[in-house]
C-alpha cells in the first residue's frame, strides 16, 4: 500500500511538471560571424544558393526545422549573410503562441532595456559581447499580443549592410 502511494505521488509530480515545462528554442544555431556552411551542417536538408560569396544572402528556414516544439511551426526564421558570414537572424511571429521574452531571457539573461507599456509596442534589448538582440511585442488595447519580432545581429551590422544598400540621391 505504501509503495502504491509513492508510485502515485511520483506519477502525479511528473504530470504536474510536464504542465510547467517550457520549450526553449535557440535561433542562433550557427554563431554570428560563422560561415554559411555551418548552418548547412545544422540543417542538412537546407538549400543554399550557389555563389553566395561577396554578396548579401538571405536563407529562410521554417522554425520547426530548428525548434523541436510544435509551437514553433507557424513562422520562418531568416538568416542573413554578408560574404558568407552570418550577420543577422530575424523572425516575425504573427500568430504568437510562443513566449519569446521568456525564450530570449533563458538564452541571453535578463534584457538590458525594457519599454513595458499597457499596449502598443513593448521593446526589449540585450547587449551581448559582439552581438545584440532585440524583441518587439505589439499588443492591442485589450492586452492581446498581435505580433512579435526577434532580431539577433552582429554589433557592426549597420556598417556592414550599408555596403549593400543603394546610395540615397
Amino acid at each position: 500500500m505504501n509503495k502504491l502511494k509513492i508510485l502515485l505521488l511520483t506519477i502525479s509530480l511528473q504530470l504536474i511538471s510536464i504542465g510547467f515545462s517550457f520549450a526553449y528554442c535557440n535561433f542562433e544555431i550557427a554563431g554570428m560571424g560563422s560561415n554559411i556552411n555551418d548552418l548547412k551542417a545544422k540543417v542538412p536538408s537546407l538549400y543554399i544558393p550557389i555563389g553566395t560569396d561577396n554578396q548579401l544572402t538571405e536563407i529562410k528556414i521554417p522554425a520547426h526545422k530548428i525548434c523541436g516544439d510544435p509551437l514553433y511551426k507557424d513562422f520562418t526564421i531568416l538568416y542573413e549573410y554578408i560574404n558568407s558570414k552570418l550577420v543577422r537572424i530575424r523572425l516575425i511571429d504573427r500568430d504568437v503562441v510562443v513566449n519569446h521574452l521568456e525564450n530570449l531571457n533563458y538564452h541571453f539573461g535578463e534584457s538590458k532595456q525594457k519599454n513595458n507599456i499597457s499596449y502598443g509596442v513593448n521593446y526589449y534589448y540585450w547587449d551581448l559581447s559582439f552581438r545584440e538582440a532585440f524583441l518587439n511585442i505589439e499588443t492591442s488595447p485589450s492586452g492581446e499580443i498581435i505580433m512579435a519580432s526577434v532580431e539577433i545581429m552582429i554589433s557592426d551590422y549597420a556598417n556592414q549592410i550599408r555596403e549593400y544598400m543603394p546610395e540615397d540621391e
